[in-house]
């Protein structure tokens, strides 16, 4: 039991180092340039109006 607690410590360790590793290359990425500002414009969505009526 205490084997299988030291597995997942090590391995849910791993995963949050390789989050913040992913994070922040990300955000480097992110304020590279101009393009960072215009890739955060969400895009264009449609609407359709419903009908009051039951399905």
């Amino acid at each position: 039991m205490r084997v299988m607690n030291t597995i997942r410590v090590i391995l849910l360790g791993g995963l949050i180092v390789t989050g913040v590793v992913v994070y922040l290359d990300r955000d480097n990425d992110l304020s590279s340039g101009p393009e960072a500002v215009t890739s955060l414009l969400p895009s264009p969505v449609s609407v359709t109006v419903l009908s009051g009526g039951t399905s």
